[in-house]
């Protein structure tokens, strides 16, 4: 199950403290009611813009009342920094099991670029109505998007070791700036799909995780064999 917001533990290994405008739940009842509102939200995001996303819905949605929102959250704004944080824990608990996954010395290097892409993208899929609303936020506002890229070096660090160990490839400054490019470069792809959703590939699509695998392990491989 993934954890809330209230219960998100810190690098630091502490409890992380609630984003602005939002009461933490102390009783199970409570923190049942949080999850089925961030839940709501985050399901009825997938299908709809933030700014036309009505708290009724919401409620209607978790089968709670305004009132069970307004206990928990100041208001949408708040709700959406607590969506965000969900996000940022949810993608912090499958690098820690990537991390365990990929220590596996049996993996080809194309079989630890597809463990790789398949949890993220089913990550970018369950929270697309999150990031488009937090994407079109950063437009507006200064540090909406920047807890994201603080992750974008644990990524790389998560998958740098046993990708250069199956390739036998030295890890050198080089390398890892391949390494995080190709990151970039399929992530972005990614934030496209959810966006503009333009072809040829679309974030349902079946293959899309051996594709942003098989991509990122072309550029990675194209120069960093020469690293050897």
């Amino acid at each position: 199950m993934p954890s809330t917001p209230s219960t998100q533990i810190a690098a630091s290994g502490q409890p992380a403290p609630a984003p602005a405008g939002v009461r933490a739940p102390v009783r199970d009842r409570g923190q049942r009611s949080e999850r089925a509102l961030l839940e709501a939200g985050r399901e009825l995001l997938k299908q709809r813009h933030f700014d036309t996303l009505r708290l009724e819905d919401i409620c209607r949605t978790a089968g709670l009342t305004t009132g069970a929102f307004y206990r928990r959250f100041a208001g949408k704004d708040a709700f959406l920094a607590s969506l965000q944080a969900r996000a940022i824990d949810d993608m912090r608990a499958s690098l820690a099991g990537l991390r365990l996954t990929l220590g596996n010395d049996a993996l080809g290097p194309a079989e630890i670029a597809l463990t790789f892409a398949t949890p993220m993208l089913d990550w970018a899929r369950e929270n697309r109505g999150v990031l488009r609303a937090l994407m079109q936020r950063a437009t507006q506002e200064r540090g909406q998007w920047s807890h994201f890229r603080e992750i974008a070096p644990q990524v790389v660090s998560t998958l740098s070791p046993p990708l250069h160990a199956a390739l036998g490839i030295r890890r050198t400054a080089t390398s890892e700036r391949r390494l995080a490019i190709a990151y970039q470069i399929a992530a972005g792809a990614v934030v496209n799909m959810i966006i503009n959703n333009p072809g040829p590939m679309h974030l349902g699509n079946r293959r899309l995780a051996q594709t942003l695998a098989d991509s990122m392990l072309s550029f990675f491989t194209y120069r960093a064999k020469g690293a050897r």
